[in-house]
């Protein structure tokens, strides 16, 4: 079992894979098994897992570590900030309520006049 490189131009990263080989009976010889184990880092030129491999489970970033959050019943600034944003979502649901209100009257006062219409012409 090796190590290995793979160098992504696309996306401009260096991939880890182990590098196995195995007999292969079909083939009648040797053949490359490769399992992708990480990424490169470019600055320390480690190798940083993926989530198969050792990662903190939760985390898609291996430098984000999960926090631990308190309840906090005060008015703090984030409740604030989270109050006011539930507030501007309620004021634009209701505009959007009301603009429905509006066009489903309109909509209805238009099929009443064009029902009157219809019945009013003798030609169909």
């Amino acid at each position: 079992m090796t190590i290995t490189r793979s160098y992504n131009k696309h996306t401009n990263t260096t991939y880890a894979y182990e590098t196995t080989y195995v007999w292969s009976d079909e083939r009648q010889r040797k053949v490359q098994k490769k399992k992708c184990i990480g990424k490169f880092d470019p600055q320390t030129d480690e190798i940083i897992p993926n989530g198969r491999r050792g990662r903190p489970q939760g985390t898609k970033n291996p430098d984000i570590r999960p926090t631990e959050h308190s309840v906090d019943t005060g008015d703090s600034l984030s409740n604030t900030k989270i109050r006011q944003s539930i507030e501007l979502i309620a004021e634009r649901c209701a505009e959007i309520e009301r603009g429905i209100a509006c066009c489903s009257s309109a909509l209805s006062e238009m099929r009443k006049g064009l029902t009157k219409i219809w019945r009013d012409d003798g030609s169909h």
